[in-house]
């Protein structure tokens, strides 16, 4: 790193630990420790701080702040509470402009959800892919988020997600069997409402898939594939 670019880096440091700072005492709840009140003062007064030292400063009051972070509409369930809530808020709002901006195509529509993968191409079947999608997103957020409010989980993780959007896709895609029959009745069951439920069940549909495999598994070789793998795993670490 060249002597300008230190110096400019220090410099963000600096303003950046006074920004964080300014807002962490703006806090009611936030009680900062003596010793980043007293390195934050110093460096107000001029001291100087080597880069590691000021990287330290600024990664505490990050700390302190993101765990103290109060919701936007004060507490109303604890929303934005944290930074967990936040990306979830973010990404469940992602899905609904998704859905909205989808939801108005012509190739969106009460035929083309009860269409199967194998009864459409083109741009049709993308269109109905990217719905079925969108909408396990939608699923996996809402059960995020009220995971997350509820604090049943503790993070945010990318891979919940990516389970409950696969989640929806299979029972929506793979799964989903059209009967006639039932569309007669006051509640509609497309498609696409398999693909909502299946994003917010991911859990549950894998168990059954599993035990359903496992029990395949057991017609066809005599023995449970899975189980038995399950004990040799156990036994290993237990070793």
């Amino acid at each position: 790193m060249t002597i300008d670019t230190n110096k400019r880096y220090r410099n963000f440091l600096i303003k950046r630990i006074n920004r964080i700072f300014s807002r962490a005492i703006k806090i009611k709840s936030v009680e900062l420790p003596n010793e980043i009140v007293e390195d934050v003062q110093a460096l107000n007064v001029g001291e100087s701080f080597p880069l590691n030292k000021l990287i330290l400063i600024k990664g505490k009051l990050e700390t302190i702040v993101d765990g103290n972070r109060k919701s936007i509409f004060g507490n109303v369930n604890g929303l934005f509470k944290t930074g967990e809530t936040t990306k979830a808020s973010v990404i469940a709002a992602v899905f609904l402009l998704l859905f909205v901006a989808l939801a108005i195509l012509e190739s969106i529509n009460e035929k083309s959800s009860q269409v199967t993968i194998l009864d459409s191409s083109g741009y049709m079947l993308f269109y109905n892919l990217m719905f079925s999608i969108v909408i396990s997103g939608l699923g996996t957020s809402f059960r995020l988020l009220h995971s997350l409010i509820s604090e049943k989980i503790e993070s945010f993780r990318i891979e919940y997600l990516i389970e409950g959007i696969f989640s929806g896709f299979i029972l929506s895609e793979i799964l989903y069997i059209n009967i006639p029959e039932i569309q007669t009745s006051q509640i509609y069951f497309g498609k696409f409402l398999f693909a909502f439920f299946g994003g917010m069940i991911s859990g549950i549909l894998y168990s059954v898939i599993e035990r359903i495999t496992s029990s395949l598994g057991i017609l066809i070789t005599g023995s449970d594939i899975q189980g038995d793998q399950y004990k040799e795993k156990s036994k290993n670490t237990e070793e």
